[in-house]
């Protein structure tokens, strides 16, 4: 399956329902268009890992983290940080 900037949320679930790999989420957010960093600020996210958290193990400011996840959630067609936390928890039992 392709996403494009077009698809449902539920296919984006369906995708991500699967267990994720490195390499499956790489191909995912080059479909998706994610920069490197916003990559690895999601595979933190997907973690299970805050703001904070991620701000440290990047050596970034939480504040930039944030915008990271805002530029995530619109590229994946998300509208609100609840909405991709509840997501991920729901996914991973984080």
């Amino acid at each position: 399956m392709i996403l494009t900037e077009k698809s449902s949320l539920s296919a984006y679930s369906a995708i991500l329902s699967r267990p994720l790999t490195a390499e499956g989420c790489q191909g995912l957010c080059t479909r998706r268009k994610l920069t490197a960093r916003e990559l690895q600020v999601l595979e933190l996210i997907i973690a299970c890992n805050n703001n904070k958290r991620i701000a440290v193990l990047l050596d970034i400011d939480h504040k930039t983290v944030h915008s990271h996840k805002v530029h995530i959630m619109k590229k994946l067609g998300m509208n609100s940080s609840r909405i991709m936390n509840k997501s991920i928890v729901n996914m991973y039992q984080c």
